[in-house]
């Protein structure tokens, strides 16, 4: 059954009925939801985590598999920041409750100490995680276990916090997340006493120690709550989605967190939340949407989730509320939590600011089966690989990354966030220090975002693709999403109606970008006539490898000439009896292919068993199946993007519906120098060989819009990996004289330029 993206955050209020619950259930089902999120909050007169609320839970689970519902998320808090099981956690274990480092004025000098609040956990601690997931997950595991991994998909954390402060002693002037062995950590990280560095830096303004404070409190809270709670659910076949506290300025999300980007990427579904709903590109949450889409590719791109809406308006427009989804799937999310769905409005006596309910209170809710069906189309988008030309440093100290951010997507470029310490393949890297903008390809600096735009990337080749007006400037009150598949997604945040141009690759298209709207320009599908392929290069015998997510076809092919390997896979052995039919001919032959495996995600071994020599052109293994490539070993469901094709072996053809300008006569195309066809309309223009790869248009092709296919009949060299080339000292000097290049892989498409 397909599954609608859309999840309303069911906010269980009052005492309702079996009956009421089922009906509301038939309501949303009718519309085309499929997921639904179990939420204790304000206005609920249930006893939290009582006998009474897991019979509405149960409810409400058994229903939604009547109903032919796909997913049933639980929320694991009543209300929120989650950690405390409704404050009961730091009140039943006192010697659980947040610390917190304190700071204030003693006679002339500072005195230092640490306070609890106890109204908080301490999500630094593993035992007071352990802890909450006793008091909350256990529950719900032992009375819902036959529904987990099923049905019941994940738990849903809301802002767990470090900085979640007591204010009860004004005389402070510093307040510092903490946890038990901060100060001795510091202590072996700087060789300087942290309580000292504390006082030194109150005296002349200097916060020099919090940078160091906040990486050690991220890994805390990273291996303490986000990598404890992930486990767990994994050992339940659940995941662990939600969001953090204040991603929406650096000093802010530093302080809440230690680090957003460390924490978050440990969820195994980040989320983001961005319950403001701002409206314009000078407004928008730029820091939390690059903070989540910094989660979603650390964990594979494989999608994530938000929370959207809360604060309303409730008068949000469907358009509105469309251009909202579809800017969240452009930054990696397919799941969309809309908050919030109240069985009652009762929770408003108590949340009385806003309002916004995504319930059969809202007449237009009989149309929202119109706005599941556009979410879908906007969720197959969040998976896709997305450009990054630019990348930006989130240090562990507050830095102007909001306002940085809201430039650089006004200018139209593509930007990911990175951490200070990470590597990258960006064409520029930015990080504020000292009050100017450094860019480290280049080393130099420059005083603020306008100097840096004029002096430097205004110079450089950055842009993807842009949008520009009747004019030919650059246009204004938009975002634009370049994709590495050569798509393009437009959003409009002007409010009127406009008639602009794309620019991408060298061609032109006008189009018109209605008020509020979106539109897609489709790029390249990239199919191939073979498996991809990885070497197992086995070091002390074991060759390891992590599946991201489930390969259909995946399987071993083995050597069947020469030494003859015994290969075990994840401690069990391996067989290979099948004629090996997905290598290149002259490794058919000789190779034998093992069954499918049906393997999950997560990390696998070969381990081999027996004395075997491992020759540059005959490995003992390959790992065969539809798959895209990454760095280390890590493999993914090819996406017919053309991304990931390290080890590939055939044609690669990229298709696409291309508009050609009246006045065009060529088309030419950069093969990195693969033996490359053109195919207009079907008809055969040729193959070259060398360059130039350019063609004559046929005379009938400018002025319409073609069907585009250009193959690239690539080398066997790919497969045999690099390894092999450079490890072994003892090898005859031709080996690595003579080794293919394998140190990039095949360009996902070629760029097309009309002439």
């Amino acid at each position: 059954m397909h599954e609608c993206p859309l999840i309303p955050m069911g906010a269980i209020t009052g005492k309702p009925s079996k009956a009421f619950l089922t009906e509301t259930l038939t309501a949303y089902r009718a519309q085309g939801i499929t997921q639904f999120l179990i939420y204790p909050r304000s206005g609920c007169e249930l006893t939290y985590l009582g006998d009474d609320w897991f019979e509405v839970c149960e409810h409400i689970i058994t229903e939604a598999a009547r109903l032919g519902f796909t997913s049933i998320w639980l929320y694991d808090e009543y209300n929120w920041p989650s950690g405390t099981c409704n404050k009961q956690l730091p009140q039943l274990h006192p010697e659980f409750a947040a610390q917190q480092l304190c700071a204030y004025p003693e006679n002339g000098d500072f005195a230092i100490t640490v306070r609890k609040n106890p109204r908080m956990s301490d999500l630094m601690n593993p035992d007071a995680v352990d802890c909450f997931i006793a008091m909350t997950h256990e529950q719900y595991a032992r009375r819902f276990s036959k529904y987990m991994g099923t049905l019941i998909k994940g738990f849903f954390t809301d802002e767990p916090d470090i900085a979640f402060f007591s204010y009860e002693h004004k005389e402070d002037i510093l307040r510092m997340p903490y946890y038990s062995g901060l100060r001795e950590d510091y202590q072996r990280e700087t060789g300087n006493d942290l309580f000292a560095d504390i006082r030194s830096g109150l005296k002349i303004q200097s916060d020099f120690y919090q940078s160091v404070c906040n990486r050690l409190c991220a890994e805390k809270f990273r291996t303490n709550f986000a990598e404890r709670v992930s486990a767990w659910c994994a050992r339940h076949n659940l995941v662990l989605t939600g969001h953090l506290m204040n991603e929406y300025s650096s000093s802010h999300a530093l302080r809440c967190n230690g680090h957003p980007l460390r924490v978050l990427s440990a969820f195994s579904l980040p989320g983001m939340d961005e319950i403001f709903t701002h409206r314009s590109v000078a407004t928008i949450e730029w820091l939390t949407f690059g903070t989540a889409m910094y989660a979603v590719e650390q964990r594979g791109n494989h999608g994530g989730l938000a929370e959207l809406f809360a604060l309303g308006p409730c008068d949000l427009t469907p358009a509105q509320i469309r251009r909202q989804l579809w800017l969240a799937a452009l930054f990696g999310i397919n799941r969309y939590v809309m908050a919030v769905a109240h069985l009652d409005s009762r929770g408003s006596a108590e949340k009385k600011a806003y309002f916004n309910p995504f319930t059969r209170t809202q007449p237009w809710f009989l149309a929202y089966d119109a706005l599941a069906a556009e979410a879908t189309r906007a969720a197959a988008y969040a998976t896709k690989s997305r450009k990054h030309r630019i990348g930006v440093r989130y240090p562990y100290t507050p830095a102007p990354l909001t306002d940085l951010l809201k430039h650089l997507t006004a200018l139209q470029y593509d930007w990911t966030l990175l951490l200070p310490d990470e590597t990258t393949d960006c064409d520029a890297v930015i990080h504020c220090e000292d009050g100017y903008l450094y860019e480290e390809r280049t080393k130099r600096s420059f005083f603020d975002i306008g100097c840096l735009e004029h002096h430097l990337l205004a110079t450089m080749p950055l842009r993807s693709a842009w949008i520009s007006d009747a004019a030919g400037r650059l246009a204004e009150d938009l975002f634009i999403r370049c994709f590495q598949d050569g798509s393009v997604v437009v959003l409009d945040f002007s409010g009127r109606d406009r008639q602009l141009r794309l620019n991408r690759a060298g061609m032109q298209s006008d189009f018109c970008l209605p008020a509020e709207g979106v539109v897609c320009f489709p790029g390249w599908t990239v199919t191939l006539d073979h498996p991809n392929t990885l070497r197992a290069d086995f070091i002390d015998g074991k060759f390891t490898f992590e599946l991201l997510a489930p390969c259909p076809d995946l399987h071993i092919a083995l050597r069947n000439y020469a030494d003859i390997p015994e290969v075990l896979l994840d401690g069990k052995p391996l067989p290979a009896t099948q004629p090996c039919t997905t290598l290149p001919q002259g490794f058919n032959e000789i190779y034998l292919a093992g069954d499918t495996l049906p393997l999950a995600a997560g990390t696998h071994v070969l381990e081999l068993k027996n004395a075997c020599d491992d020759l540059p052109y005959l490995p003992l293994a390959w790992i065969v199946g539809t798959f895209a490539r990454q760095p280390e070993n890590r493999l993914a469901p090819y996406q017919n993007d053309g991304i990931g094709l390290a080890g590939y072996a055939g044609t690669i053809t990229q298709r696409a519906k291309m508009p050609i300008p009246p006045d065009a006569l060529r088309l030419s195309v950069d093969p990195q120098g693969m033996a490359t066809e053109l195919r207009i309309n079907g008809q055969s223009l040729g193959k070259r060989l060398w360059a130039p790869f350019t063609w004559i248009l046929p005379s009938d092709t400018p002025g319409t819009i073609a069907d585009v296919e250009i193959i690239r009949y690539s080398s066997c060299g790919q497969i045999f990996g690099q390894r092999a080339f450079i490890s072994d000292a003892k090898a005859h000097p031709w080996t690595k004289a003579c080794a293919p290049n394998n140190t990039e892989a095949p360009k996902p498409f070629c760029e097309v330029k009309l002439l």
